[in-house]
């Protein structure tokens, strides 16, 4: 700032000004002899003829103490005024102020040697000089209540030395000063003291101690008690002197006191050539300075207290609007507030925190470092003294921090607090909070916080004797950290980003909460603890390893994703709420704790390991309400995994196998003991890529939740049972001969094999569905071998339902029993093939069959919805009682015994119940002949209902099927006359026209196709000719000799076929 600059020549110029000597004017000197002792007595004026008035000098000299009273409301002037010797007062006689007014013409008015009182409360005064004003050779000058002085400029001890003063006290009272004010030049003790509610203006440059002072002099300005002072440039300590003994300060105490410098103005404090020269502003017990925004600058020889006075009351507050800087051998004292709102330049002074707090703005922070480049924020002593509450050094809106050095925040014995905020920017080298020395320890806090606040940290970050925050949005990065007995948090989404490792020792706790994100290269927690609640997320890009009771919570949180984790020597993860995955490995437990390590998935949880799970001696997972997904491979080494209430536990590796043994029913994965999932609740859900192996008589029970499986086998004696939810397995199911699947209860469903896998099912053994559905998936159909026993439904009157969507085969033996429905597609590629006895339990709540069924097994109270294909090809099927409601398939193959199906209803109450569509086959080219009869069904029990529909051959010729239904049987009979080619029922000339009409014509069921062979040619004219004149009534009677009429047509008939030929 220009006005500091050249403040040396500025003020040579203001003080020889005021050495300038002044012009004599007329001169009435105070008697004081009228009764009254009113100002505009003539009688208390020598020589006779005053009072003073303008162009006169009005002189005080009399020894002793005098009352100079004014009329209130009025006005007088005087051109001079001097004061010397004495006490005098200056009283107006009224409430109303009087008015004195020292006007222009004259250069001075003084104070020498003498006492002047300004006004009271009840007797103001408005005084007014408006040139010079000195006080000096012992003077005091006093402005009380409600009265005022205005000065042009005040020079206080300037020239003559003693004690000088100039107070103004009271509420009401005030002093300004227009043109500059000087205190202290000629040795001594000079002062202006502001007290108890007075009111100051002090324009231009206001100098304490100016730069000619002598020796032993010392020059005070102190606003008190609640008053207020406005200035200009202030200049404290300003001397030229190299060796002279001198002091100067500047105090504004108490609460509600405080000065203020306006503009753009600025304050220079102390000197570099003098090293006897204290210079010192003090702000205590909460007295406010507020510095203009031009340069703040203490100097070597200057000192700013900014705290208490005599203990821990209230503290001051400077407030540096301009840029703050101090010079080598300066002194800062923060126990109050300190803030620097355009940056801190201290590079080459001295800090003292003895308690209170300072704040860098709007600028640069460039603290002195230590010979080593270090920076070491020391704070105030933690114990006594001012100690009782930390220091706090702030950095906030546009504060930048910038040093590739170590920081330090606390040393020995000492309690401070570093607080970045408001888009501060800060980079350093290694942070250290708190240290342990020889000294006592320290304890210490660092705080970022804000949205664009970031701290940038190029190496490491320790907390040995002092914890951290990170809040706000704000941003900490680190390249790797050590926290050591005390706590960090990361909270409100604030983020910190340690590239390297994160050691947590001795009771060390991480809490990362309300969105906040940390991530780092690696954790390493010894007897330490970490949270992660909230919505946060933290990422480990490498290993996590607690040990020695360490533990992490993970609750309502975001991601916690970690590259391996191992969870050692009575350590704990505890995830409730959100999601903690691990990329790699876990090693969890060990082998010489007494006590577990514990994984535990509480309510919500979603805990997802994709490498391998090492689970050692002293190792639980617990699912408690959440879920563990395992996609690598388990290992056992001794460890357990626990199912202590509702869960699920999901083994994805298709190479962890599942057992169930014979001993206690507890399954086993990998060898690893799975506690309660061998007999599953309601609400346990487990899921396994691998294959469930239930061994000779282990059992594996489930009475709700999901299960779902990458395959299973039952052993002889083995028993799965399943009540609750579904049961999926999504692999090849082979039960052994006297193993049980059980799928009962009310809602549960199940999916057993794989629709991928030829031998997707075969089980020997038993399967009851209760009235549940089942499904089989084969790649072919699934198989039932002849031991199988298949039972739907519950026995108490509920259906169950067993679908093979590509078929079923039940082989010789086998069985399906109970109630319920056999779905398979009605579809000849995808068979139900029944070898052995499908039967249901009740005739009048058949078991329902809903595809193509074929094979020579029997079945029994069944109705059938698809196909029934007896056999293979033409068999002999033994049948019990069959409602047909779709579609019976009968294939003819001859005549004989087994060239054609027989369904013989021989069992139960062998009743036929007939429905649906009949379809008749002939195979093999077989044609039967007119008069041939099949009989295909006989029942024990009778016939009821018709087909619906009948699909029957045509067989052409003449002649056709007819279905004949009797009491107890139904037949396929050949009706009509051969060579009948228009179907009258006689063989006659008009036969001849229908062959005639159709010769060379190729196809099935030619109605002119006598022999049948396809083809419409002269054989089939045979055929007619064979049997001409026969008629359907006379079938059996043998051909008549043909009359001359019919012996002609015949000959035309043969004369035509003659011209055909041609």
């Amino acid at each position: 700032m220009a006005r500091l600059i050249d403040v040396s020549t500025a003020m040579v110029a203001f003080v020889c000004f005021w050495l300038i000597p002044t012009a004599t004017a007329a001169t009435f000197n105070w008697t004081g002899g009228a009764p009254n002792n009113y100002f505009i007595d003539a009688d208390n004026w020598s020589p006779f003829g005053g009072p003073p008035g303008s162009g006169d000098e009005a002189s005080f000299r009399l020894a002793g103490g005098h009352t100079v009273l004014f009329q209130g409301g009025k006005q007088v002037e005087t051109t001079e005024l001097y004061v010397e010797k004495g006490s005098y007062s200056l009283r107006s006689d009224s409430l109303d102020p009087a008015v004195y007014n020292v006007t222009s013409g004259a250069s001075t008015a003084a104070v020498l040697d003498a006492f002047l009182s300004v006004g009271s409360a009840s007797t103001p005064i408005d005084m007014t000089v408006t040139d010079d004003f000195q006080v000096d050779a012992d003077a005091t000058v006093q402005v009380g209540g409600m009265s005022s002085l205005a000065l042009g400029r005040l020079r206080v001890g300037t020239q003559l030395g003693g004690v000088n003063a100039v107070t103004v006290s009271g509420a009401g009272s005030s002093l300004a000063v227009g043109s500059g004010t000087q205190l202290g030049g000629s040795g001594d003790s000079s002062s202006l003291t502001f007290n108890s509610g007075a009111t100051g203006s002090l324009n231009k440059d206001t100098v304490l101690l100016n730069f000619s002072s002598a020796d032993g002099t010392t020059a005070n300005l102190d606003v008190r008690n609640g008053s207020t002072l406005v200035t200009e440039t202030l200049l404290i300590g300003l001397v030229g002197s190299s060796s002279a003994t001198r002091s100067a300060r500047l105090w504004v105490d108490d609460p509600g006191s405080s000065v203020t410098q306006v503009g753009t103005t600025g304050l220079l404090v102390g000197t570099a050539n003098n090293p006897n020269l204290t210079a010192e502003l003090w702000v205590t017990n909460g007295g406010v300075f507020h510095s203009g925004t031009g340069n703040v600058r203490f100097r070597s020889t200057g000192e700013l207290l900014v705290g208490e006075s005599d203990g821990p009351t209230q503290q001051g507050v400077f407030n540096a609007n301009g840029p703050l800087s101090f010079e080598s051998g300066a002194l800062l004292r923060v126990g109050g507030v300190l803030n620097a709102y355009q940056g801190l330049d201290y590079s080459d002074g001295e800090i003292n925190f003895y308690d209170g707090d300072l704040r860098v703005e709007g600028g640069a922070f460039v603290p002195a470092l230590e010979t080593d480049g270090s920076y070491v924020y020391r704070g105030a002593p933690d114990s006594g003294g001012f100690g009782t509450t930390p220091t706090e050094l702030i950095l906030g809106a546009g504060a930048t921090f910038m040093t590739t050095g170590p920081v330090q925040i606390g040393a020995a014995s000492r309690f401070a607090r570093l607080r970045a905020e408001a888009g501060a920017q800060i980079a350093t080298g290694p942070v250290v909070i708190g240290a342990l020395t020889l000294f006592g320890d320290s304890l210490a806090e660092l705080e970022v916080t804000g949205s664009g606040t970031q701290w940038d940290v190029d190496g490491s970050l320790r907390a040995d004797y002092g914890g951290f925050d990170v809040t706000d949005q704000a941003q900490l990065i680190t390249g790797f950290a050590l926290i050591q007995g005390e706590s960090a948090t990361v909270v409100d989404s604030a983020g910190w980003n340690n590239s390297g490792s994160l050691s947590l020792l001795n009771g060390a706790s991480l809490t990362i909460d309300s969105g906040g994100s940390v991530s780092t290269g690696s954790v390493s927690a010894v007897s330490s603890d970490i949270g992660v609640s909230g919505g946060a997320g933290l990422t480990v890009a490498s290993g996590l390893t607690l040990n020695v009771g360490s533990s992490m919570t993970v609750a309502s949180a975001g991601p916690v994703t970690i590259g391996s984790a191992n969870i050692t020597a009575e350590s704990t993860v505890d995830v409730a709420d959100g999601s903690w995955t691990v990329t790699g490995d876990v090693d969890l437990g060990n082998n010489t704790s007494p006590n577990p390590s514990v994984l535990t998935a509480g309510d919500g949880a979603l805990i997802t390991i994709e490498g391998e799970l090492d689970l050692n001696p002293t190792g639980v997972v617990k699912i408690n309400l959440g879920t563990v997904i395992l996609n690598g491979d388990l290992v056992d080494d001794g460890g357990e995994i626990d199912f202590i209430f509702d869960g699920r536990l999901n083994l994805n590796s298709p190479d962890v196998g599942l057992l169930v043994n014979s001993t206690d029913d507890e399954l086993f994965a990998e060898g690893v003991r799975v506690v309660g999932a061998g007999q599953l609740s309601p609400g346990q859900d487990l899921s396994a890529a691998g294959e469930l192996l239930v061994a000779t008589g282990g059992r594996f029970h489930a009475a709700g939740g999901d299960v779902d499986l990458g395959g299973l086998k039952v052993a002889f004696g083995g028993e799965v049972r399943y009540s609750g939810g579904s049961l999926d397995v999504a692999g090849p199911v082979v039960a052994a001969a006297g193993s049980e699947i059980h799928v009962t209860g009310g809602s549960t469903d199940a999916t057993l094999g794989d629709a991928s896998l030829l031998n997707g099912v075969y089980i020997a053994g038993e399967l009851r569905t209760g009235r549940n559905t089942v499904t089989l998936l084969d790649a072919n159909d699934a198989v039932f071998d002849s031991g199988a026993l298949v039972v739907l439904g519950n026995g108490l009157g509920n259906d169950g339902t067993l679908v093979a969507a590509n078929g079923l085969t039940l082989d010789f033996g086998g069985n399906i029993t109970g109630d319920g429905v056999v779905v398979t597609p009605d579809d000849p590629t995808k068979p139900l093939t029944n070898n052995g006895n499908i039967i249901g339990s009740d005739p009048t709540d058949p078991l329902e069959l809903t595809g193509y069924v074929k094979g020579v097994g029997t079945l029994d109270n069944v109705v059938i919805t698809g196909t029934d294909a007896p056999g293979f090809s033409p068999a002999t099927v033994v049948r019990g009682s069959v409602e047909y409601a779709g579609v019976l398939e009968i294939e003819l193959a001859g005549t004989g015994e087994g060239e054609f199906d027989r369904l013989e209803y021989l069992l139960g109450a062998g009743e036929a119940t007939l429905g649906g569509e009949l379809v008749v086959a002939l195979l093999s080219g077989f044609r039967p002949a007119s008069g041939d009869v099949f009989e295909f069904l006989t029942t024990e029990g009778g016939v009821s209902g018709l087909f619906t529909t009948e699909t029957l051959p045509a067989l052409g010729g003449g002649i056709g099927f007819d279905v004949q239904y009797g009491p107890d049987t139904v037949s396929l009979a050949v009706v009509g006359v051969e060579g009948d080619y228009n179907g009258n029922g006689v063989v006659d000339a008009a036969d001849f026209t229908v062959w005639r009409d159709s010769l060379n014509q190729t196809g099935e069921g030619l109605a002119a196709d006598g022999d049948g062979d396809g083809a419409v040619d002269q054989n089939d004219y045979a055929v007619w000719v064979a049997n001409f004149g026969q008629s359907a009534s006379a079938l059996a009677e043998a051909a008549s000799v043909p009359e001359p009429a019919a012996l002609v047509l015949l000959a035309c008939g043969l004369a035509a076929l003659r011209r055909v030929g041609r």
